[in-house]
């Protein structure tokens, strides 16, 4: 199932979980398998398919809950805003430009 390039398995279960997730193969409101289907399915440990589920919930995809599942609850990454600082002092400017 996952290919046998150079990426990370985890990285290529996120994408096939993603897919699967965008074409509504997995629908909002749908319970994802369990880990330990999905380590049967992939072939990998459940440390891998941790951190695969982890990064579909970093994505704003999936939420977690232990005992109930893992539950779908967007189809699509959501957006987020990121600013980049490459020192102390663009940090510190950026406090002094900053108006709430």
């Amino acid at each position: 199932m996952l290919d046998t390039d150079k990426t990370a398995r985890y990285l290529q279960i996120v994408s096939v979980l993603q897919a699967r997730i965008a074409s509504r193969l997995y629908p909002v409101g749908a319970l994802l398998p369990t880990e330990a289907d999905l380590c049967n399915e992939f072939d990998v440990s459940r440390y891998t398919v941790r951190e695969a589920l982890r990064r579909l919930m970093a994505m704003g995809l999936i939420s977690r809950r232990q005992g109930s599942g893992t539950v779908v609850v967007r189809a699509e990454a959501a957006g987020g805003y990121s600013f980049s600082l490459r020192s102390l002092i663009e940090l510190f400017q950026y406090a002094l430009d900053t108006h709430f």
